[in-house]
């Protein structure tokens, strides 16, 4: 299920990067690079695509290069919480090996606002790797910043006419406070259970869910799928193994694995990439950052043939932290009592006329 959006962010990071960097790595560079641009990505919304590419000291693409590729998620606002919190600070996406033609290349759903940092090594092997990092910025989605700003404008006339009502007299004071009661009791309420609805829709516990294992057969050749844990769960990676075996049960070799993770609800991609299993086997760790069921499919390539899988898992989604909710309700009742405070010196501002 979409992830809750009771928490907008009411400021957006003003450095974005739009850009075609390149890590060094020994004689090795990696070229970075995304489609849209950083600039026009939005969170938890455009499935991006990110390509990178490893080259030499002369500008030649490596075919054969070894890649260890993270991304980490942005560290988070002490002030202004980001749409999925648990997301904050925790890695998004792990990969290590070798990598089809010199480029690993996938399309990825950023979930969050902010500053993420890009760790990568390139080399020959894993033995001859160098670490370079990179941050990447993303802007706050359009739609939501939209949003938040008619809900604190609606709140702000809200307390304004409570004010002006309230600063009248005596006769306006017992409704106006009334309605305010009304409005943030139901108002509260409201928030706890679209929380509840949103985050709480599975009973489980994937930290403790045993590994899941799932096979499919064809052309003579079995693909098998690993999981551990074997459900998903908000700010943890799952780690994921695609092995090709042949009848004889011995792994097949330049094996290529296309996948897809599946978003069942929405009915999209949150992610989607090729990676190449040099001596049979791939492994991608990966962190479901939205609580609800996805499809993981796979499809195992090689010249003898191909094998197609597919296994819907569960993801345990989390009730935002309860000091985000309470940061959440203060910048609200601020918002109001600014109202309200403006409607007093609004009403006052009437009476100095009449008189």
């Amino acid at each position: 299920m979409k992830s809750i959006k009771l928490f907008f962010p009411l400021l957006i990071l003003p450095f974005l990067l739009s850009f075609s960097p390149a890590f060094g790595a020994g004689s090795y560079t990696v070229d970075f690079m995304t489609s849209p641009s950083a600039n026009v990505i939005g969170p938890d919304t455009d499935l991006v695509h990110v390509a990178l590419t490893v080259k030499d000291d002369r500008g030649n693409i490596v075919p054969g290069a070894y890649v260890k590729f993270r991304i980490h998620s942005p560290p988070g606002n002490p002030f202004l919480s980001t749409d999925i919190p648990w997301v904050e600070n925790t890695p998004l996406l792990e990969y290590e090996g070798y990598v089809s033609n010199g480029i690993l290349a996938f399309d990825y759903i950023f979930p969050i606002r902010g500053q993420y940092r890009i760790d990568v090594q390139a080399g020959i092997d894993a033995s001859s790797l160098s670490a370079k990092s990179l941050p990447f910025s993303i802007r706050e989605n359009g739609i939501d910043l939209r949003n938040i700003s008619l809900l604190l404008t609606l709140l702000l006339v809200f307390g304004t006419a409570a004010g002006f009502i309230i600063s009248r007299g005596a006769g306006g004071k017992e409704p106006a406070m009334a309605a305010l009661t009304v409005f943030f009791i139901l108002g509260m309420t409201f928030f706890s259970s679209v929380s509840y609805a949103e985050h709480c829709h599975h009973a489980l516990n994937a930290g403790h869910v045993p590994p899941l294992e799932e096979q499919a057969a064809a052309d003579g050749m079995t693909l098998n799928l690993t999981m551990n844990p074997g459900a998903g769960k908000v700010g943890m990676l799952n780690d994921l193994t695609f092995s090709l075996k042949d009848a004889g049960g011995r792994p097949v070799p330049d094996t290529v694995f296309d996948v897809t993770l599946w978003h069942i609800e929405d009915d999209k991609p949150v992610f989607s990439g090729r990676l190449l299993g040099k001596e049979g086997s791939a492994n991608l760790n990966f962190q479901f950052f939205d609580g609800a069921e996805h499809e993981v499919r796979v499809t195992a390539r090689h010249a003898a043939g191909e094998v197609r899988l597919k296994r819907a898992v569960e993801v345990e989604a989390i009730h935002p932290p309860m000091v985000i909710k309470i940061k959440t309700m203060v910048y609200f009742l601020l918002v109001v009592f600014s109202g309200i405070a403006l409607g007093f010196r609004l009403q006052g501002g009437v009476k100095l006329k009449t008189a």
